[in-house]
């Protein structure tokens, strides 16, 4: 049991006891009249020593999941505050999945059924006391993955800073969601069609297409600023709040991404 979930049912278990006492008439004072401001100190008493009861979590570990009879492959990323990279693994690796670095500390879940292996990772989250606040000094995740099956990636990220290069990666589908983040993508280079989907919020996004890849963008939302190179990528169609560009050679490029946006008050570069 880990050591903040003990902190945290002692509190509780406490408060219940003493809720129980004012019921029956036991306290010669209403804990009604006590409670916020108790609650209060504690949280106080929480974030100048919490550090003491959460240390293990600052740790960074290492997390390998191997190939094995892996056909294809869907991952989950949920990574909070700090600093994500996801790169190739070299092509001469035929037994990993996965392989990375995880500062900060990481949780996860696989499951394997047909030959498609799910793997969802994402960052523990800190006790007030149900995980209210995430850890104070963010999560440094460095991760590589397989080049040798399809790769569908989700990634849900809050305030970080982000680089996904992909270009080596066999990746079909790319979904994002994202905050108040910076954020690098470098989509892949030799997948026949890839689908990138970006939900952000307050967040500058720069999305490299590698060169012989047509591309068809479509943006959406409230955007502040942004780029798009119209000489790879020329503007097709435009409406208020909305905006489609693509590659001239688009229908008949054997190799394709197709980049949908929608965008909150943040920026969008696309080259």
């Amino acid at each position: 049991m880990k050591t903040r979930n003990v902190f945290w049912g002692v509190i509780i278990l406490l408060v219940g006891v003493l809720l129980l006492m004012n019921t029956f008439g036991i306290l010669p004072f209403s804990i009604w009249e006590i409670f916020w401001p108790v609650m209060l100190i504690l949280a106080g008493l929480w974030f100048l020593l919490g550090s003491k009861f959460v240390k293990s979590s600052r740790e960074t570990i290492s997390f390998s999941q191997p190939l094995e009879n892996t056909e294809r492959a869907e991952i989950e990323f949920h990574h909070g505050a700090g600093e994500l990279n996801i790169s190739a693994l070299g092509s001469d690796n035929h037994e990993l999945l996965l392989d990375g670095t995880f500062g900060g500390g990481m949780e996860h879940e696989v499951s394997q059924r047909s030959g498609l292996t799910w793997l969802k990772l994402r960052a523990p989250v800190e006790s007030f006391p149900f995980g209210a606040f995430p850890h104070r000094e963010g999560y440094h995740w460095d991760l590589a993955l397989s080049q040798h099956v399809p790769l569908q990636l989700q990634l849900k990220t809050g305030a970080n800073k982000s680089l996904l290069n992909l270009q080596d990666l066999n990746v079909s589908d790319l979904k994002l969601e994202t905050g108040a983040s910076d954020t690098e993508v470098i989509l892949p280079g030799q997948t026949n069609h890839v689908r990138f989907t970006v939900q952000s919020g307050a967040a500058a996004v720069n999305i490299r297409v590698p060169q012989g890849v047509a591309a068809r963008i479509r943006i959406s939302g409230a955007l502040m600023g942004g780029d798009v190179d119209q000489n790879r990528f020329p503007l097709s169609e435009s409406e208020p709040g909305r905006k489609v560009y693509q590659s001239p050679d688009y229908d008949n490029s054997p190799q394709q991404a197709d980049i949908l946006v929608d965008a909150g008050v943040g920026s969008i570069n696309i080259h």
